[in-house]
């Protein structure tokens, strides 16, 4: 399907683009330079300024998950990355202490602000614990909006959801000891689920779809690599 994976693919990069597959299930994928041709050209960024996460979704400690686990993923990836405490101290200072306040400022004031090629916008739509008799999960809906900070045009979008089901089943035999296990082992695993891991792996799937950055041995090599749903693309744009 146009991968072209290597001996230097990590297998969280292979999970992540799996995962990618099975969400985008029969879409057309298409590359990432025609999804994102600003990215390979004279816009490519070099820093990136990530703005504190924007919450829409019941869970309240959300963006805290997503705000301590954003900075690395990105930098593996090639970017310098502001790091998000200095942002929002800043920010803070100005008395501007949410994120979606910060995402009606115009572009060009993190380049003023900042020195920073592009802008980073990440809305939480949802952070579910789910809890069944026999199983439990926990779903995490995302977008992600990189802005020029010189001309404000989007580099770069995408909106990622996953469902992390951890494995508890146990069986003894008997039927109705079994449901009982495992329903005691569901509410434990939901009570125990590291959150900042999920965020982690959220970042991880979303990441496939972004091109490398300047600081990455990849970078620029990566366009033909078709892994972008198109509906996915332009969801984060669209909101």
């Amino acid at each position: 399907m146009g991968f072209n994976l290597d001996q230097t693919t990590t297998p969280n990069l292979l999970v992540a683009i799996l995962v990618m597959l099975l969400a985008s299930g029969c879409v057309p994928l298409k590359s990432k330079q025609e999804s994102f041709p600003r990215m390979y050209g004279s816009e490519k960024p070099k820093s990136i300024v990530v703005v504190p996460a924007i919450n829409k979704s019941t869970a309240a400690d959300a963006s805290d998950y997503l705000n301590v686990t954003v900075t690395k993923p990105f930098a593996d990836s090639g970017y310098y990355v502001i790091p998000i405490s200095v942002v929002a101290d800043i920010f803070r200072d100005e008395g501007i202490v949410d994120g979606a306040q910060i995402k009606g400022l115009p572009p060009k004031t993190f380049l003023d602000t900042f020195g920073a090629d592009a802008v980073l916008f990440i809305t939480i739509n949802s952070w579910d614990k789910n809890f069944y008799v026999i199983s439990s999960n926990v779903t995490v809906d995302m977008e992600y909006l990189l802005l020029s900070t010189h001309t404000s045009e989007v580099l770069w979008s995408y909106q990622g959801r996953l469902v992390v089901q951890p494995s508890q089943s146990s069986t003894s035999g008997n039927p109705l000891a079994d449901v009982i296990a495992n329903a005691i082992a569901a509410a434990i695993t939901a009570a125990l689920t590291r959150y900042i891991d999920v965020a982690g792996q959220v970042h991880s799937q979303v990441l496939v779809t972004m091109p490398f950055g300047e600081y990455h041995p990849k970078s620029g090599k990566d366009g033909e690599l078709k892994v972008v749903a198109e509906k996915k693309q332009s969801a984060a744009v669209e909101e």
